[in-house]
């Protein structure tokens, strides 16, 4: 019993370092929304960046987002997204000038392919 305890325990110790994944989903998500009229996420995951040097959780959620139109109609595909979050160890959120929010532009792609490329790519 004492050795259960002592596993629950570490394991919560662990996760008190730095927030979770799915925090900075969704705060990748509500930063998304404040830029889009009702979307619709799928495939949303977040890439840890690797050079904080600060206490900081820095990351970046990408994923692909249905939204209305002007006229209120979704465009019927998903479009790609990524937004930078930045989390302090205790959970709050950074506050940045801009929003960093970015999305897939339907004509003129480059750009956005290579910060795609550089920000998004899954650590396996």
């Amino acid at each position: 019993m004492k050795k259960l305890w002592l596993f629950c325990i570490s394991i919560l110790l662990m996760g008190c370092d730095y927030p979770n994944d799915k925090l900075a989903v969704d705060l990748g998500k509500e930063r998304a929304e404040k830029h889009l009229k009702d979307p619709k996420f799928s495939r949303v995951y977040f890439v840890e960046e690797n050079n904080s040097s600060d206490d900081a959780f820095r990351s970046y959620v990408c994923g692909y987002a249905d939204f209305k139109d002007m006229y209120g109609n979704y465009y019927g595909f998903p479009l790609r997204f990524f937004v930078k979050v930045d989390i302090t160890k205790n959970g709050s959120l950074i506050d940045t000038e801009t929003s960093n929010f970015t999305i897939e532009p339907l004509i003129n792609k480059e750009w956005f392919e290579k910060k795609w490329k550089a920000n998004c790519k899954k650590n396996n």
